[in-house]
This record gives structure tokens, C-alpha cells and sequence, in this order.
């Protein structure tokens, strides 16, 4: 009888330090947790602002290049105007002027792509991780160690898609159709 109180007894110990031990593992990934969001949140504030800096100066950049090429075209056609220049001459150089315009206006595009991209490539990282140390937290193994490869695998199909994200730039340009000249008279659909 004494043994089968002894062995109860052990039980119940080895019972109260795996239940002490478990409450000491959630403990340490919710303060794990609360400090990558603390931190996390920070940096990713600051990597926000900036981002939206960078796309202020990006859209100054595409006003000043779009300003520059009316007043460069508005010259052109002052040229054309009083014969300086011929209507050959002045088509090839709006067409040149157009294709350096457009190119620069890439340029802006793909480097606030770039940006983007690693911002949310960030983003889905730390979210990731933390929704792994937060499942890791929320019971019991071996259930938690499951719940935390299912946000594992979700935060990496989501950090796969933005990665595989191409950037790919809009063509402008007049579309064909019946108009007129020179004239985009064709309707279309703007997604």
C-alpha cells in the first residue's frame, strides 16, 4: 500500500515538473514573442516611413521628368512653328524624347518595386516567426510543435510568393484603332 503511494507520489511529481516545465517553455516563447514584437514593430515603422519617404521623392522625380519633356516638347513645337525645324525632325525628336522619358520613369518604377518587395519580404518574415513562437506558446506538445509547423509552412508559401513577384512595367503608348492621327480615341478598360 505504502508503495502504491509512493509511486502515486512520483506521479504526481513527475506530473508537476512537466507541467512546471511546459509553463516555463510558454513563458519563454511569449517573451520572445512580445520582444520580436516590440522591436519588430519599430523597425518596421521606420522601414515604413522611409519607404514612404523614398516614394515622395520617387513621384517628385516623375512630376519634374513629366514637366521637363512638356517644356521640352512645348519648345519643339515653337521650333516647328517658325520652320526651324522640319515635321520629320520634330517627330523623331518627341519620339526620342518620349523613349528617354518612359525609361527614366522604368527606372523610378523598378527601384520602388525593389523597395517594396523587400519591405514586404520583411514583413512576412517577422510575421512568420512570430506566429510560429506564438503557436509554440499556445499549448501543449506535441500539439504545439504542430500548430507551428502549419504557421511555419504558411509563413513560407507567403514569403515564396513575394519573392517570386517580377517586376513588369506598363507599356504606354498610343493604342491603334480608327482615331484620328495621333489621337488614342480607342476606348478601353484601366484595371
Amino acid at each position: 500500500n505504502e508503495y502504491k503511494k509512493y509511486q502515486d507520489d512520483l506521479a504526481d511529481l513527475d506530473t508537476h515538473y512537466k507541467d512546471l516545465a511546459i509553463k516555463k517553455q510558454k513563458e519563454k516563447y511569449e517573451k520572445i514573442s512580445e520582444e520580436i514584437q516590440k522591436w519588430g514593430g519599430a523597425t518596421m515603422e521606420l522601414a515604413n516611413n522611409l519607404n514612404e519617404l523614398f516614394n515622395q521623392i520617387g513621384a517628385n522625380r516623375e512630376r519634374k521628368i513629366n514637366v521637363n519633356f512638356q517644356d521640352e516638347n512645348t519648345a519643339l513645337k515653337s521650333q516647328l512653328e517658325n520652320r526651324l525645324i522640319s515635321e520629320a525632325e520634330y517627330q523623331a525628336q518627341v519620339k526620342q524624347m518620349e523613349e528617354q522619358k518612359e525609361a527614366e520613369l522604368k527606372k523610378i518604377k523598378l527601384r520602388q518595386f525593389r523597395r517594396e518587395k523587400a519591405l514586404n519580404l520583411t514583413q512576412a518574415i517577422q510575421a512568420g516567426a512570430l506566429a510560429v513562437l506564438q503557436a509554440l506558446a499556445s499549448s501543449v506538445p506535441p500539439v504545439n510543435f504542430i500548430l507551428a509547423g502549419i504557421a511555419g509552412a504558411a509563413a513560407g508559401v507567403q514569403i515564396a510568393t513575394i519573392a517570386a513577384q517580377q517586376f513588369t512595367a506598363a507599356r504606354g503608348g498610343i493604342v491603334p484603332g480608327n482615331g484620328p492621327g495621333n489621337v488614342d480615341s480607342v476606348p478601353s478598360m484601366l484595371a
